[in-house]
């Protein structure tokens, strides 16, 4: 005892016994023991859930499609949507979306008049696990494209038109090929200044001549030209050259492209997370555009 504290000291004078060491390891061992034991109560093993999905089929007329492209069909949905956390409710939605992919499948190939439809048979309750079944039915043709004609497109001649599509007269019916060719026309009069062009398709067919007719009614809509461009967020130096170097000017037919090749020289003004800097103002009256060019970065979000 000191100044009435006590001094607890391991030194020779009050050192333990080997047994009550033993003891007193014992006696700790003991006691997590327990604590273990209570945690592990609450511990459930880890049994991974097995997808709900355990095969997708095809039948009545699916020879129309090979054993590749059904084995793609069925992989696709499976790594899209046939994940394991999947509801049990969300069952026929997914079997309605394996049909729509077998109906595009089918229409890539000229395959317009055949019926698709999907049913999802439950296996076991616990857990959860479905058969899909894809069945196509006929009558089954294969359609070529007849004729391709397009209604009110008066600025170009027919044939000028009809080459912008991959699919000429006499070949297979391609949806794919179609959606092209679309793109490749809505391209070809919007760099030409027709900023509000839209083709509207009708597809007609012949099931006695296997051949679908193809009319596009385009709405061409008016041709802008250029009026002036203004330029936001660059600094004064390169606001000039920007203004210099673009490649239209007052009264020029108005095109994109000009926006792409002016953002290709000024990579730097761009910001990489909203690279949507391109602003149009359209006059519609006097067939007129004013571009706003703006390279100012969006400031985040103040949350109160």
């Amino acid at each position: 005892m000191t100044d009435g504290n006590h001094i607890c000291s391991w030194g020779p004078a009050n050192r333990r016994s080997p047994m009550a060491k033993l003891l007193l390891v014992a006696s700790w061992l003991a006691l997590a023991g327990t604590l273990l034991a209570e945690d592990c109560a609450n511990i459930r093993p880890f049994v991974p859930r097995r997808a709900p999905v355990h095969r997708i089929s095809f039948e009545g007329q699916s020879d129309v499609l090979d054993d590749a492209k059904q084995n793609e069909i069925a992989t696709a949905a499976l790594s899209r949507s046939m994940a394991p956390d999947l509801l049990e409710q969300d069952m026929p939605a997914a079997a309605d979306e394996i049909a729509e992919s077998t109906r595009r499948a089918l229409q890539d190939k000229g395959y317009f008049s055949a019926k698709v439809d999907s049913q999802a048979l439950k296996l076991t309750q616990e857990p959860p696990q479905y058969d899909i079944t894809v069945t196509i039915h006929g009558p089954v043709v294969q359609f070529r494209l007849g004729d391709l004609q397009f209604e009110n497109a008066g600025s170009f001649p027919t044939n000028q038109l009809r080459e912008l599509f991959a699919i000429q007269q006499g070949a297979i019916f391609d949806r794919e090929k179609i959606i092209e060719g679309l793109d490749a026309i809505r391209h070809f009069y919007r760099t030409r200044g027709y900023i509000n062009f839209t083709p509207v398709p009708e597809t007609r067919l012949n099931e006695q001549t296997a051949t679908a007719n193809l009319i596009i009614n385009v709405d061409e809509g008016k041709q802008f030209r250029f009026r002036s461009l203004s330029v936001l967020g660059a600094d004064p130096a390169a606001t000039q050259r920007i203004s210099e170097e673009f490649s239209l000017k007052p009264g020029d037919v108005y095109t994109p492209e000009a926006t792409e090749e002016i953002l290709f020289k000024f990579p730097n003004l761009v910001d990489r997370e909203n690279r949507n800097v391109e602003r149009i103002k359209p006059d519609e009256r006097n067939g007129l555009v004013d571009l706003v060019l703006d390279f100012r970065k969006l400031l985040p979000c103040k949350t109160k």
